[in-house]
């Protein structure tokens, strides 16, 4: 069976988010830690990673990190 990750070759990308997040925390546990920066090189993962920011930001989206955080962060203060 083919594991979400291994989607992002098709013509028709996963929109399932919870079962992304899902396999995400498999992978976390496979690598036996609870932080992404631990596990930079595993390419499932990032595979993963690309597949939830194109959902969110689109097939050709491009995220800048500091306008990000502006809106995440905005009203906070």
């Amino acid at each position: 069976m083919k594991e979400i990750e291994d989607m992002i070759e098709d013509a028709l990308l996963p929109v399932n988010s919870i079962a992304m997040l899902d396999r995400l925390k498999e992978l976390l546990k496979e690598n036996k830690t609870n932080s992404l920066s631990e596990c930079r090189e595993d390419k499932r993962i990032r595979k993963l990673m690309w597949l939830m920011n194109q959902q969110v930001y689109g097939q050709s989206g491009v995220i800048d990190l500091s306008r990000e955080w502006k809106t995440l962060t905005e009203g906070r203060k």
